[in-house]
């Protein structure tokens, strides 16, 4: 192997250490959200996420349980389809 092809097997390799401790450093700081340990509320100004997702979330989470696939509950409103706004957004999908 020439010296060019060492120089790029030693850039390819530190790119990769470099790669797998800023994975790690990310995973330590941020441990506790991606176990699910603690959730990212907003109370204050943002407090859309309370008062707005986290009653949706867990009503679809609730139904996915009881019921199977939503399609049609008379816990909102009158009654309403929400099936199109439960599945359609990935981050929903680990309910």
């Amino acid at each position: 192997m020439n010296r060019s092809g060492l120089d790029k097997l030693s850039i390819h390799l530190s790119f990769r250490v470099f790669l797998a401790i800023l994975a790690a450093l990310t995973f330590y700081v941020y441990r506790d959200y991606l176990l699910l340990d603690k959730l990212y509320l907003f109370k204050d100004i943002g407090s859309d996420t309370i008062n707005g997702f986290y009653p949706r979330l867990i009503h679809i989470a609730d139904y996915l349980r009881t019921e199977g696939l939503p399609m049609w509950s008379f816990n909102q409103g009158m009654g309403q389809n929400i099936f199109p706004g439960s599945l359609g957004n990935p981050f929903e999908w680990p309910l």
